[in-house]
Protein backbone atom coordinates (compact mmCIF):
# COMPACT_ATOMS: atom_id res chain seq x y z
CA UNK A 1 0.00 0.00 0.00
CA UNK A 2 2.79 2.33 0.78
CA UNK A 3 4.46 1.89 -3.10
CA UNK A 4 0.91 2.95 -4.59
CA UNK A 5 0.79 5.56 -2.10
CA UNK A 6 4.22 7.04 -2.95
CA UNK A 7 3.36 6.21 -6.75
CA UNK A 8 0.13 8.42 -6.47
CA UNK A 9 2.43 11.37 -4.71
CA UNK A 10 5.12 11.55 -7.43
CA UNK A 11 2.06 11.46 -10.33
CA UNK A 12 -0.21 14.45 -8.30
CA UNK A 13 3.02 16.32 -7.72
CA UNK A 14 4.33 16.02 -11.17
CA UNK A 15 1.15 16.90 -12.77
CA UNK A 16 1.43 13.90 -14.47
CA UNK A 17 -1.52 11.18 -15.73
CA UNK A 18 -2.08 7.80 -14.52
CA UNK A 19 -3.66 4.76 -16.13
CA UNK A 20 -4.88 1.17 -14.64
CA UNK A 21 -5.30 -1.68 -16.68
CA UNK A 22 -6.06 -5.45 -15.75
CA UNK A 23 -4.09 -7.59 -17.23
CA UNK A 24 -5.58 -10.60 -17.02
CA UNK A 25 -9.04 -9.38 -18.45
CA UNK A 26 -7.04 -8.05 -21.42
CA UNK A 27 -6.03 -11.54 -22.32
CA UNK A 28 -9.19 -12.97 -21.02
CA UNK A 29 -11.39 -11.13 -23.54
CA UNK A 30 -8.62 -11.25 -26.92
CA UNK A 31 -10.02 -12.48 -30.15
CA UNK A 32 -8.88 -15.18 -31.55
CA UNK A 33 -6.95 -15.51 -35.14
CA UNK A 34 -6.85 -19.17 -35.46
CA UNK A 35 -9.79 -21.80 -35.36
CA UNK A 36 -9.02 -23.72 -31.76
CA UNK A 37 -11.63 -26.73 -30.54
CA UNK A 38 -12.12 -27.95 -27.30
CA UNK A 39 -13.47 -31.10 -26.17
CA UNK A 40 -16.59 -30.95 -24.18
CA UNK A 41 -16.18 -31.27 -20.44
CA UNK A 42 -17.85 -34.80 -19.57
CA UNK A 43 -20.83 -32.91 -17.42
CA UNK A 44 -22.40 -31.52 -20.62
CA UNK A 45 -21.74 -35.01 -22.94
CA UNK A 46 -25.32 -36.49 -23.83
CA UNK A 47 -25.90 -39.51 -26.13
CA UNK A 48 -26.65 -37.42 -28.86
CA UNK A 49 -23.52 -35.17 -28.60
CA UNK A 50 -20.81 -37.38 -27.50
CA UNK A 51 -19.21 -36.48 -31.02
CA UNK A 52 -19.33 -32.85 -30.68
CA UNK A 53 -16.59 -30.49 -29.51
CA UNK A 54 -17.12 -26.47 -29.09
CA UNK A 55 -15.16 -23.72 -31.22
CA UNK A 56 -13.07 -20.96 -28.84
CA UNK A 57 -14.15 -17.32 -29.93
CA UNK A 58 -12.40 -15.69 -27.61
CA UNK A 59 -9.10 -16.46 -25.65
CA UNK A 60 -9.32 -18.96 -22.33
CA UNK A 61 -6.67 -17.86 -19.33
CA UNK A 62 -4.16 -20.31 -19.69
CA UNK A 63 -4.42 -21.14 -23.10
CA UNK A 64 -1.16 -22.21 -24.75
Amino acid sequence: MNTIRNILSLVASYHRELHQMDINSCFSNGDLYEDIYVKRQPSFITVDTSNLVCKLNKFLYGLK
